[in-house]
């Protein structure tokens, strides 16, 4: 989608990751998904705004994270990544769409 950005951050086996409540303002946990996901959008974000003609800000508020727990739902997150660019006519975020499809679509078993 032209509007955001998807992947699937791999992280390894052995490694206790902290998910949520770990991170306070201004107070980042080394090693956190909520740090590692707001470094890279804030590097992204600065990317972004010094190469804009436009000189309009552009930053996401959120994230959504999802724990991937079976190689099967790992093959269809994927497949939907790989799908995703082809549906922008379906987002429900594209002012444009005629036919927006249901939220998490991807959840769903194909």
């Amino acid at each position: 989608m032209p509007n955001h950005l998807r992947g699937v951050l791999m992280v390894g086996e052995r490694h206790a990751v902290p998910l949520h409540g770990t991170e306070r303002y201004g107070q980042p946990v080394a090693g956190s998904i909520p740090t590692a996901i707001r470094s890279f959008k804030a590097a992204a974000t600065r990317e972004i705004n010094e190469m804009s003609r436009s000189r309009t800000a552009v930053s996401q508020r959120n994230y959504f994270e999802h724990i991937i727990r079976s190689e099967e739902s790992l093959m269809r997150i994927r497949q939907y990544i790989d799908d995703n660019p082809a549906r922008w006519d379906f987002d429900r975020e594209n002012p444009s769409a005629t036919r927006p499809e249901p939220k998490d679509v991807w959840r769903t078993a194909q």
